[in-house]
């Protein structure tokens, strides 16, 4: 009896405890906070002599929620892990201020390198002092390089003379993948001379297709030619009769048919295709002066 008590006692025991640990995978399952994505904050500075665009700031908000700041002018926006980079202002982005006509912005987004989001950024907006009062035009183009299609608008602005400037490429335009993240170019009082390219690697769907190519009959002739009664295969000289018979005898040719079969043959063929071109985020149409 006493050993039964005890065996009882042992298998509810044991039955609690794995009640027990199984509550903590009950509770993770039914938790649906884990399944919450990690978001990061990206933020621009216009820094002290300049503000952003209400363009720019407007186009933000297509890639997430935006806060912005009246103090600072500062802009930034929430992204889930893993998402596409807004683009980085560009120079046209930003508006100088009135008490700032000494300085001019050099770099809008100092250190920005696009691609997806990853961790906090925060990119600031630098500025020097006027290389000159005289200004030029600067043009800025987006091309795909296969094709020299535009993949975006073209900018253009003005900048001092002898100012030495950086530009950003755009990062969010889909399925095309921009060969350098940034160029700089120091202004020229030629105009022609003030152009900046970025060139944009396509994206491509590769398509395989595989072909069966039957296998054929290959037929070969062997020649033999006949002398005196002997076969001498090749046909090859004639000799004196053997015992297959005396004496000469005309040559005869007797061809030989030996057919092998080849098997069926596989011929793969990759193709590429050029993926259809869209943006994460949109891109503005209009050109800046």
């Amino acid at each position: 009896m006493r050993k039964t008590n005890k065996l009882l006692a042992g298998l509810i025991s044991l039955s609690l405890a794995v009640s027990v640990s199984a509550m903590p995978a009950l509770a993770a399952e039914g938790d649906t906070s884990s399944t919450e994505p990690t978001t990061y904050v990206v933020t621009f500075r216009p820094g002290e002599h300049g503000r952003f665009t209400d363009s720019f700031i407007n186009d933000l908000k297509a890639c997430g929620e935006v806060r912005t700041s009246e103090a600072t002018g500062a802009v930034a926006v929430q992204l889930d892990e893993g998402d596409t980079l807004p683009n980085a202002p560009q120079l046209t982005d930003i508006v100088m201020n009135e008490d700032a006509s000494r300085y001019f912005v050099t770099d809008a987004a100092q250190g920005y390198t696009g691609g997806t989001a990853g961790g906090d950024l925060d990119a600031v907006a630098q500025y020097t002092l006027r290389a000159s009062t005289e200004d030029a035009v600067f043009t800025v183009q987006y091309l795909d390089r296969e094709t020299g299609a535009e993949v975006a608008p073209t900018r253009q602005g003005s900048a001092p003379v002898g100012q030495n400037l950086t530009f950003y490429a755009l990062n969010n335009i889909e399925n095309y993948t921009a060969e350098v993240a940034s160029q700089q170019l120091t202004v020229s009082a030629n105009a022609d001379e003030n152009v900046v390219t970025f060139y944009y690697t396509a994206g491509v769907n590769n398509v395989t297709e595989t072909v069966t190519v039957p296998g054929g009959t290959i037929t070969e002739y062997e020649d033999q030619t006949v002398v005196g009664g002997a076969a001498v295969a090749g046909g090859g000289a004639g000799g004196a009769g053997g015992a297959g018979g005396a004496g000469w005898k005309s040559p005869r040719i007797t061809p030989r048919r030996r057919a092998a079969t080849t098997p069926p043959v596989v011929r793969t063929w990759r193709s590429r295709t050029r993926a259809p071109r869209r943006q994460t985020c949109p891109a503005r149409t209009q050109t800046a002066a």
